[in-house]
């Protein structure tokens, strides 16, 4: 698959997908283009849940200071939300 259908798969701007290229974090194979697999796609989808995993860490923090309300609702929302990002047999590393 192209740059363009990998950014849709995963749900980010081609131009990540670039950069995630330029900076070793994917490996395509190379034709006339680079051919991404799902492996790739994988791999991106990881990225994206810990840096929602980190995000979910960030508010927690906030919420355990008392600087927002709702800190259980606000946790299990934030934790849904990376779940969407995994598929069913993936885990958050």
């Amino acid at each position: 698959m192209t740059v363009n259908e990998l950014a849709r798969r995963v749900g980010i701007p081609a131009h990540v997908g670039r950069y995630s290229t330029q900076c070793g974090l994917l490996s395509p194979a190379r034709n006339a283009y680079r051919e991404y697999g799902d492996e790739d796609v994988h791999r991106l989808k990881r990225v994206r849940a810990r840096q929602l995993r980190r995000l979910i860490d960030a508010v927690a923090l906030q919420e355990d200071d008392g600087l927002t309300l709702g800190r259980r609702d606000t946790r299990r929302r934030l934790r849904v939300c990376s779940a969407m990002f995994l598929q069913p047999n993936e885990n958050i590393v």
